[in-house]
């Protein structure tokens, strides 16, 4: 089992979550990043380009290994 920390940034701000969680590896924590990313877009998707809802997943040196991210874009197409 590993240790897994998590920081979560949306509308309010960013959040770090002082006490870890353990995870028997990498997979099962993004698994538990989507799921807690999935119940922050309940409350709505960003409404700008400039607005984001994520969370960084961090191993056990509090370092992160990865980023998962709920972002509008706009792309705009020229004919």
């Amino acid at each position: 089992m590993t240790t897994f920390y998590f920081s979560i940034k949306d509308a309010d701000g960013e959040f770090q979550v002082d006490n870890g969680l353990e995870f028997v590896d990498l997979a099962a924590a993004l698994n538990y990043a989507h799921h807690v990313l999935s119940d922050m877009a309940v409350d709505g998707i960003p409404n700008s380009p400039d607005e984001e809802k994520s969370i960084a997943i961090e191993g056990p040196d509090r370092q992160p290994v990865a980023v998962m991210s709920i972002r509008m874009t706009l792309d705009f197409i020229h004919p």
